[in-house]
Formats: C-alpha cells, structure tokens, sequence
C-alpha cells in the first residue's frame, strides 16, 4: 500500500489466517463447491466486500497454508472473472496465530503506510461469513457513519437461554431480553480501535471479536440489526447450510 496524502475513508480486514481445526474438509476458506456459481467461501464473501465506499480490502492470510498460497497465486484470475475487482485494491498480508494478533497486524501496518488515519473508519468481516449481501453490508456501513459511533452487526436471541455447570446441570435461566449473538461486519475509527487493540495486547488480554477490545477500555459501541443468515462457516454442516442460504436466494452469490 503507497502512502496517501488525502484522507481515507473505510479499509476493510479480512481474517483469514485460521486452519479451521473444526472443519473436517481441509481449510474452509478455500472450500471450491460453495454457491450457484461453486466459489470458494472467501471468494464469496469478497464479493460481498466489493462495494465502492470500501477503499482498500487488507486480507491476512496463513503463509503455511498451502491452500491460501495457491489462491493468493491465482488471485489475479480470480479477481477478474469472479468478484469484478480491481487486483489493486486488495492486499494479502501475513497474519498472525489468532484472529487478534491478525487483526492488530493489519492495524499496524495501516499506521505505517498511511499518513494521516485521523478520519479513517475500519471494518473487520470474517472470511468464513459468506451469505451477506453487498447492500447489506453498505446498509451497516452508512449508518455506523450516520451514528458516527463504532457499531457491530448483530442479531438478538429468541430462544430460552440456560446458564449450564461444568456437570451439565442447569443453573439458571438468563434473560434473553439483552442477549444478542455478535457478528460481522464490525466497524471503528482507527484510532479507537487501535488503541483498544494495543491495550489488550500490552495487557495480555484475549479477545474474541474487536468490540470486545474496545469493551476493555470503556468505549462506546452500539449493534445494527444483522442477519439470520449471516452465518459463520465453522463445521462441515454449516457449508450445507450456508450452500442452502445461497441456494434460496436469501445470501449473497
């Protein structure tokens, strides 16, 4: 990425550096049956990502994964003839042994090649979450910058939430009033988030998602309605039913 003197408005990370330990296929990411149109699960969720608001799309990826080197090599060819992309605005980036130090990574290395991020906005979308649609996530987008507040995207729970023991016993039942299931896209300031990141990192915290970290340092972050079927590829059962969600109609293709 070149330096920019003008000020940038929305970078997109991408997490892809998992080994998904979970799936029993190989690497989810790089799954070629997935779609109407039999896209890897990355290419699918890249296509959701193709939105003109986006300047710049950094994606960390495993260099130890055969899988991701071979899909960074045909990446040009892959850009042109599925997602409609210019090559130009995507950049693989080595990422790091968890989604956290991933992201942090990509966060340093906007800090380093762009000079000013006093009015740059971020947006963290999983790899694996490829049955979004584009105007979905340009909804989510336009109204984080409306509320000018970091927001995740998000869906609230309907069923009866039980608080288990290590036995198995149920202990309690939690209201589901204020209860929501975080997803993705989630989005930030820079600055706010970096600095988020860099306190958890300095503290040894451990985070699962970015607006945890800014959790950590008591910053604001609101949910935007998300979506039943924004689901996160993790198990093999999840591939058959995000290929369904696509298959209906209801997601992204």
């Amino acid at each position: 990425m070149t330096k920019k003197t003008d000020k940038v408005k929305l970078i997109c990370i991408v997490p892809a550096a998992g080994i998904s330990s979970r799936y029993k296929n190989g690497n989810k990411l790089f799954d070629k049956n997935f779609g109407n149109n039999n896209l890897q699960v990355i290419t699918s969720s890249l296509i959701s990502l193709s939105l003109d608001e986006i300047d710049k799309i950094i994606i960390g990826y495993n260099e130890n994964d055969k899988l991701a080197r071979e899909y960074l090599d045909n990446f040009s060819q892959i850009a042109k003839e599925k997602i409609s992309l210019n090559e130009d605005k995507i950049k693989f980036l080595k990422g790091g042994k968890s989604r956290q130090e991933t992201v942090y990574n990509a966060m340093k290395f906007i800090g380093e090649n762009i000079d000013d991020c006093s009015d740059l906005w971020v947006l963290v979308h999983d790899a694996a979450r490829p049955c979004l649609k584009s105007n979905e996530i340009k909804l989510f987008i336009n109204e984080t910058i409306k509320s000018n507040v970091s927001s995740i995207m998000a869906y609230p729970i309907f069923d009866t939430i039980k608080k288990v023991d290590k036995n198995f016993k149920i202990s309690s039942t939690i209201s589901r009033d204020e209860i929501w299931v975080a997803q993705t896209p989630q989005m930030f300031k820079y600055s706010i988030l970096f600095e988020s990141l860099e306190h958890c990192k300095n503290n040894n915290i451990e985070i699962s998602d970015e607006s945890q970290a800014l959790e950590t340092l008591g910053y604001e972050c609101m949910v935007n309605m998300g979506y039943s079927h924004n689901i996160k590829i993790t198990q093999n059962k999840d591939m058959d039913l995000g290929k369904y969600i696509i298959k209906s109609g209801d997601g992204n293709d």
